[in-house]
Parts: C-alpha cells; sequence; structure tokens
C-alpha cells in the first residue's frame, strides 16, 4: 500500500522525478554503495540520473560488478551494439547460479532502434550458455520472447 502510495507521487511524462524529491529517494538503492539486495538500472541517457541508475552503455559496465548481482533483466537486448559483447558482459555480473531474465525480438528484422532481431532460442543459447529455465515464444504483451537462464 505504501510502495502504491510512494509511486503515485512520481511523474512519469518526462522521466521518473518525484514531486517531492525526498520521497523519490526513498529505499532506493545506491550504485556508489551495492548491498546484497541493490536494485539499480544501467541507462545510457544522461537525463536518467538517479542514485539508483548507473549512466553507460549495458555493452561495458563497471569493473567492481564482477559476480555480484543474482538476477540481471533486461528488455532492451536487441538495442545493444553487440550481442556478443553484451552477452558478455551481462555474464560477467552474474554471481555464480545467477539468472539472465530478458526479452528478445525473433520475429523482426533489425532497425535503427533496434538492432538486433531475427534471434531464435538457440542463438540466445549460443550466446548466453547456461542452463534454460523458462522461455515463452513471443509471449509478453509487445510480442518479444521472454527468456530465463540459470548461468
Amino acid at each position: 500500500m505504501l510502495r502504491a502510495a510512494v509511486g503515485g507521487l512520481e511523474r512519469r511524462t518526462t522521466s521518473y522525478a518525484s514531486w517531492v524529491p525526498l520521497v523519490e529517494a526513498w529505499n532506493r538503492s545506491d550504485v556508489q554503495a551495492l548491498t546484497g539486495t541493490s536494485v539499480v538500472g544501467v541507462e545510457i541517457n544522461p537525463r536518467a540520473a538517479r542514485r539508483d541508475v548507473w549512466g553507460g552503455s549495458f555493452d561495458e559496465m563497471p569493473t567492481e560488478w564482477d559476480r555480484v548481482f543474482e538476477v540481471v533483466y533486461s528488455n532492451s537486448f536487441d538495442q545493444c551494439e553487440d550481442p556478443v559483447r553484451t552477452a558478455r558482459e551481462w555474464k560477467r555480473l552474474l554471481k555464480p547460479g545467477g539468472f539472465l531474465v530478458f526479452c528478445f525480438t525473433n520475429d523482426a528484422e533489425p532497425s535503427l532502434h533496434d538492432r538486433i532481431g531475427g534471434l531464435s532460442l538457440g542463438d540466445v543459447q549460443t550466446l548466453f550458455g547456461g542452463t534454460l529455465i523458462y522461455f515463452h515464444d513471443q509471449g509478453s504483451r509487445n510480442g518479444y520472447s521472454e527468456v530465463i537462464l540459470q548461468i
């Protein structure tokens, strides 16, 4: 209930800034002080600056994030510059036995905004390895395929 109330104070027209800045900071992780329960985002857009968002490419994240996270989630794999590099980087972030959860397009040609298209589950398994936990072909609301791998 409290989270819903706090979420209602965020304005989402131009960013995830709060109408009340103190509320925005409440219970948010800090990329400068990661803990075992930290939840952080990666955003290439510099306007997305928040203490729980690291600004930069998900193809090249901080070296101190080696094996820090139990879960890596993304709905933007199709926007990466280099899928091999991205796969290597995301696997580097995971603790042994960690989970990689992401969506990808497998029915679209590459475009200016979504550089990676037409991937198959086999392509994903070749890139990331690990054990397939879940796969739903075009299962998301927007037609993306969803996959969970344990690395």
